[in-house]
Formats: structure tokens, sequence, C-alpha cells
């Protein structure tokens, strides 16, 4: 495994790195290279997960509303309920969550100072 700043270098030198997987020697590697290599298929991966829990949180200060994002993570951290990803804007924040079982508690506080909405199952 390379971390990337090491291979930084190597392109910029326009050194071809070649990584391989000690694990699967069969199989032929990754290419680094400073210039990209034509290739038919754009999309590499997709990635999934089911059942997850996404919570919108809307601000009911409006803008400039300093510590919103403080004030949303305490009440996830005083759940243990740990936070997948996050979209934000000045006034609101969208998250996703694997497990539900505090979601109700969590919701209650947020409304002390926002209006949150919750969609199950996605």
């Amino acid at each position: 495994m390379l971390h990337p700043a090491t291979v930084v270098p190597a392109v910029e030198k326009d050194i071809p790195v070649l990584i391989l997987n000690s694990r699967r020697p069969d199989v032929g590697g990754t290419h680094i290279t400073s210039h990209a290599v034509p290739c038919t298929n754009v999309v590499k991966s997709i990635a999934c997960k089911r059942k997850i829990t996404l919570v919108n949180i809307q601000s009911t200060r409006m803008l400039m509303a300093h510590g919103f994002l403080h004030r949303i993570f305490e009440v996830f951290d005083r759940f243990e309920t740990p936070v997948d990803m996050v979209a934000t804007s000045e006034v609101s924040v969208s998250l996703t969550i694997d497990n539900a079982a505090s979601i109700d508690a969590i919701l209650s506080e947020v409304r002390q100072f926002a209006e949150p909405a919750v969609e199950h199952d996605r």
C-alpha cells in the first residue's frame, strides 16, 4: 500500500508507477501515470448501502445560525449514534445513520432548535 503523497514525485517526473497486489499476483495491478489513459467505461464502481436512515434538519434561525452543526452533532454524540454521511448548507443538514434505535429521542432533542424530518429504509 502506498500513501498518495509518495507517488507524487514519480508522477511529476513522468515515471509510471505499477502497484501490484501481493495476495493476487495474477491480477494486472494499477498503473499510475502523469497522463490520463483513454477508457471506454467512465463509471468504475458504484457503492450501495441499504437500510439506512436519512435525517434532514432545517435550522429555525435561518441565516448565520452560529453553532448549528455543533448542536446537531452533540445530540447524536449523547445518544452514541454514529453519522455516516453529511451534506450541509448554511441553514440545513442532511445526514445518514445506520442505527436508528435512538432516532425518536434524537429527533425530540433536535426539535428544540431545528425542524427535523426522517426517512427510514433508504
